[in-house]
């Protein structure tokens, strides 16, 4: 190890999992964990309401941070592999690429948030009584977009520059940072949903300047230019390999959006509040099996270039071991502490709301036994450059089979089937997802290639 690096290539693979995992995923932690305090202020001193405002803005979220991710991910791909051939001329322009088309893409997002906020949550089906929250929020965390996808953005390239404490640190800073404004803005100055925007926003700006200074210092291999940059071809090969990125991304903004408006539709406010008391547990769950995914894309992306499929292969066994890990642990905290989970985000006066929560989480939780596999395979298909298949799996997980589960289930088991139709979607990706990586093992990688 030299400047905090380790060697991808050479180092024994245990350790180096353990050294790219474990932050990785204390840092998905740190971040989950300032969403959780934001849901905790929010549901416990703004009110449910409040909190299914900040719901019904997700899609956005999601449609930012699939495009961005897309960008990130399938970049840092191509530039860890040139990393791992020693061209630093070429994985700097990749580098460079990627930053000046996400800041592009956030200031038009921007832009479209701060002016036009109440059509947006209008069209993502805000009723009466969200809009106005709904509208604030999303109007005042618009103003952070850069930093939000900016801090994701660079830690990622932090991690292929072999600098995963680097990017931990700088989030769990930011972590720490959020609560505390959280505390501040939304307990002592009730600013409610304006409060937490802006507390996770700056947060997030301290974050993204923290790693940002990085590539300016000596430690980096990767330089941020703007000149010099050669054809742009290679962003274009960068989207297609992410792809699968965007989609997962995508296909959750989807399906956040089609089960508000069945919860608006059906249950009114109280149903979107208890939704967005299962989707913060959802998201938390997910967050870390990406978190393990994520750690594993610049070992195995690199080694990929170097022609070490045996080392692929350990990489590989050693995520998909601990993302099964993962989503036991999950599964066991849902199924015997779920009113802590619930009473986590919502006052005691909230009653009606914690009632359908846990009858939520009855059905949803057999999910997380299934979504770590296909989340991790997903990451392993675009690392060794196989965006269709990581995008097959994504599609199936995200899209494809909620929506088809979601139509047919309520059929049969009325407002049961909406929740029962995430177990079965994950169910039958991981079937996909392990079919496809029959086809695409380890040990035949380099020989085909």
């Amino acid at each position: 190890m030299q400047n905090g690096k380790f060697d991808i290539v050479n180092g024994k693979t245990k350790p180096l999992f353990l050294r790219y995992c474990i932050p990785n995923v204390l840092g998905i932690l740190a971040l989950s964990s300032a969403q959780l305090i934001d849901a905790f202020f929010i549901g416990n001193y703004a009110g449910s309401a409040a909190l299914a405002a900040i719901n019904i803005v997700l899609p956005v979220f999601s449609l930012l941070m699939g495009l961005g991710i897309m960008l990130c991910t399938g970049g840092s791909v191509i530039c860890a592999k040139f990393i791992g051939e020693k061209n630093y001329t070429d994985a700097s322009a990749i580098f460079s690429k990627v930053i000046f088309c996400n800041i592009m893409l956030c200031l038009l997002v921007t832009s479209l948030g701060i002016s036009m906020p109440h059509q947006i949550v209008g069209f993502l089906g805000a009723n009466a009584e969200l809009s106005t929250q709904s509208a604030a929020y999303l109007q005042y965390v618009a103003a952070f977009f850069t930093f939000f996808l900016g801090s994701y953005c660079l830690s990622v390239f932090a991690r292929v520059e072999q600098r995963p404490l680097l990017a931990f640190s700088a989030i769990l800073l930011g972590t720490f940072v959020n609560i505390v404004l959280d505390w501040l803005f939304i307990f002592k100055f009730h600013w409610g949903v304006k409060g937490a925007a802006v507390a996770t926003g700056l947060s997030q700006m301290l974050t993204f300047l923290i790693i940002f200074s990085h590539f300016f210092s000596k430690h980096s291999g990767l330089r941020l230019r703007f000149r010099g940059l050669g054809h742009w071809g290679d962003l274009a090969k960068a989207c297609y390999n992410g792809i699968s990125e965007l989609v997962d991304e995508f296909s959750i903004g989807i399906t956040t959006f089609i089960f508000n408006l069945i919860m608006i539709k059906q249950m009114g406010t109280v149903g979107v509040a208890a939704y967005t008391v299962i989707n913060y547990a959802l998201l938390f769950g997910t967050l870390l099996a990406y978190g393990i995914g994520d750690s594993i894309v610049p070992l195995i992306s690199t080694n990929y270039g170097a022609k070490k499929s045996s080392r692929i292969a350990g990489f590989l066994k050693l995520s998909l071991l601990s993302g099964a890990a993962l989503g036991t642990l999950i599964f066991a905290g849902l199924m015997f502490v779920p009113e802590v989970i619930v009473s986590f985000f919502l006052g005691e006066q909230e009653w009606e709301t914690k009632r359908l929560a846990l009858e939520f989480i009855d059905l949803l939780k057999w999910a997380f036994l299934f979504s770590s596999v296909s989340i991790i395979l997903s990451a392993y298909f675009t690392a060794i450059e196989r965006p269709m298949e990581s995008a097959v799996v994504a599609l199936s997980r995200s899209l494809i089979f909620p929506i088809l589960f979601l139509t047919l289930m309520p059929k049969v088991f009325a407002m049961d089937g909406v929740f029962i139709s995430i177990p079965l979607a994950e169910l039958a990706t991981v079937v996909i997802a392990l079919t496809l990586l029959r086809r695409n093992e380890p040990r035949d990688l380099v020989l085909a290639d």
